[in-house]
């Protein structure tokens, strides 16, 4: 069941990733445009990658004329670490279900990781999920913003 009270509490952790994402998300939006993205295509790397190391790899290695399929498989290397976090907040996490867990995996960054790790241990385990849920909002919205006003600017 939703909770409001949760979420918000998430989207106030988040506060500390945004003032780290706008920077960073707005210059990826800058760095795209440069590459010649189109603002689409900039904010749609956004939502469906959402790794901003990653991202900005691809854009230079797409730049440089790197086939699509290498970059590609250089990106999905560059984020194997990603499969490491789920382990370690397995235990705070073991009362979402798999499509809960399957959900909150898209939006689990470094920083996202780092908040949730600290945090989410002391939450009630029924205000867990819609907290995590708020944090990884707070986090992928700010990302997805930063990147469309970089693109803009750009």
């Amino acid at each position: 069941m939703f909770s409001s009270k949760a979420f918000s509490e998430g989207l106030k952790s988040s506060l500390p990733i945004v003032a780290g994402y706008l920077p960073v998300s707005f210059a990826f939006g800058v760095a795209a445009e440069g590459a010649q993205f189109d603002t689409f295509s900039a904010v749609f790397t956004s939502l469906f990658i959402y790794a901003g190391a990653s991202q900005f790899a691809l854009v230079g290695l797409l730049k440089d004329g790197v086939p699509i399929l290498t970059a590609a498989l250089i990106t999905l290397g560059l984020n194997i670490r990603h499969f490491l976090y789920g382990p370690g907040l397995s235990r705070q996490t073991e009362n979402f279900s798999l499509r809960a867990r399957l959900v909150a995996a898209f939006g689990l960054t470094d920083e996202v990781f780092a908040v949730a790790f600290s945090r989410i241990g002391i939450m009630p385990p029924e205000s867990r999920f819609w907290w995590f849920m708020g944090l990884e909002f707070g986090a992928y919205s700010c990302w997805i913003g930063g990147t469309l006003a970089g693109s803009i600017s750009g």
